[in-house]
């Protein structure tokens, strides 16, 4: 409704769903409550003006109440309303929505109020931890809880904004009224992490997707039309990891918690004539062996290292429900079929009749592979393990992942992990670890490092260095 104005993409597309969907269960007296996570200067509070705008022409009686942290931001939702609703546009639309024309008088029309002219509803405007005594709400939104970093790190301030949210804005909420948050993360902890702890639904929008999507693929931006890709590359090499992946990805962690920091993994870019190729990495199979007992899963994770020294993700089986002859089918066929340069079974009492097991199937299948088998004992906390052998490679930029399915989950597990936790969902973290440490990086062939240039003088040369290496070799040499 902020028409012309108003950029336009897939995004706003999905966001006017999310908020359908949430409008229809309000209708059905269903109490929604949804959290919209979405970064920051991508159009959010505009969609959620044009929302109320909708919602108010449907329904002139309902009231609502919006807050944010900042005055300022209540004052100009206020302003766009009021704008929207005076439009020739609007009134064609919805004839039952007016309000005051003359802004003196009744009803209300002014930066903290705008009432429904012959209905009881309203628009009223307030602060996160602003009164709300004497008003009620069929619809209670809110933009934006927390101001800043300071604000979200500090705990007396989060415990302040959440007890206002329970004591005094939803005390205020009819009997089958709706909670719509919409916010920028800055915190796991934030009201929004804790509504969502409480059962309420979320939507995350990153602004880089590092999955593939319905409306877009992994590694492209959520709103170019108004943020490039460019333009969030450029800021997050800026950005602290961590702070990038809160703001940007709607993915907080607690401050100090992560001594690998947080990262994101996704596809490594060659350049040519390099290209994504495992059958010419040094590649390694790692298995963490579990019972399969209440969260604990049974992982297997196989990781390659290149030419350049960069490590891949290239595949990670996970289960929690799969029997013991099922796991030993699902290794041999790995093994079998992928020939891994090192199998690697870290050896402890839940491995030990897998591992005897695993060899009898690769003996049956005429599969020579030798398993690797660390002791549990020697590597010390689970935790302090994976950070030893994670936090080089992530920091070093040199941990890739091309399957966007797994990097998801990855990226997930990263940004929750905790080094000083002992309850992590870390099973393939902790399988990850355990390949790395095994991993080379392989020797180019030295057929690799003869190529042709398209420059005559020089490849003359390079044809009788390969003529050379023909008659070591015994065979002809490929180009590429």
């Amino acid at each position: 409704m902020h028409g012309e104005s108003r950029q336009h993409g897939w995004f706003t597309d999905s966001l006017a769903a999310e908020f359908q969907q949430f409008y229809d269960d309000l209708i059905d007296g269903l109490r929604p409550k949804l959290v919209v996570q979405a970064p920051p200067q991508h159009g959010k509070s505009i969609c959620v003006v044009d929302f109320i705008a909708w919602v108010s022409g449907r329904h002139p009686e309902w009231r609502t109440i919006f807050a944010s942290f900042s005055n300022r931001l209540g004052i100009r939702a206020n302003k766009a309303l009021q704008r929207i609703y005076d439009s020739d546009k609007y009134k064609k639309l919805f004839s039952r929505m007016r309000i005051n024309p003359s802004r003196d008088g009744e009803p209300l029309r002014n930066q903290e109020i705008i009432e429904s002219m012959g209905y009881e509803g309203y628009f009223r405007n307030t602060t996160v931890a602003g009164s709300v005594t004497g008003e009620s709400a069929d619809l209670g939104i809110i933009d934006d809880p927390i101001k800043g970093r300071a604000e979200a790190n500090s705990p007396v301030t989060r415990d302040k904004a959440w007890d206002w949210l329970n004591d005094d804005f939803m005390t205020r909420f009819s009997d089958d009224a709706g909670l719509l948050m919409i916010l920028t993360r800055w915190h796991v902890d934030d009201p929004a992490g804790r509504l969502i702890d409480s059962g309420a639904r979320s939507v995350n929008y990153k602004a880089i997707a590092t999955v593939d999507e319905t409306y877009r693929k992994s590694g492209e931006a959520l709103f170019p039309e108004i943020k490039s890709l460019e333009f969030l590359q450029d800021t997050k090499g800026r950005m602290v990891a961590r702070s990038w992946l809160s703001l940007y990805q709607g993915m907080p962690s607690v401050e100090g918690s992560m001594s690998f920091g947080n990262f994101e993994v996704g596809p490594k870019v060659f350049t040519a004539p390099d290209r994504y190729d495992p059958e010419t990495m040094y590649r390694v199979i790692s298995i963490d062996v579990s019972q399969c007992v209440g969260e604990d899963n049974h992982a297997m994770a196989e990781q390659g290292r290149d030419y350049d020294g960069d490590t891949h993700l290239l595949d990670l089986y996970t289960t929690n429900t799969a029997s013991i002859s099922d796991r030993l089918e699902k290794t041999a066929e790995w093994v079998i079929r992928r020939r891994p340069n090192r199998l690697v079974v870290e050896r402890n009492t839940d491995s030990i009749a897998f591992i005897d097991l695993l060899k009898i199937y690769l003996k049956e299948r005429d599969c020579s592979m030798t398993i690797e088998e660390p002791t549990a004992s020697s590597r010390g906390a689970k935790e302090q393990y994976i950070v030893s052998w994670l936090e080089p490679v992530l920091h070093n930029d040199s941990y890739f992942c091309k399957l966007s399915t797994i990097s998801g989950t990855i990226n997930e597990r990263m940004s929750n992990f905790s080094i000083d936790r002992t309850d992590n969902q870390d099973d393939e973290l902790d399988v990850m670890a355990s390949g790395v440490r095994y991993l080379k990086t392989p020797i180019r062939p030295k057929k690799e490092l003869v190529r042709m240039t398209g420059d005559p003088s020089q490849d003359i040369a390079r044809k009788k260095l390969l003529k050379a290496l023909k008659g070591k070799a015994g065979k002809k040499i490929a180009y590429s």
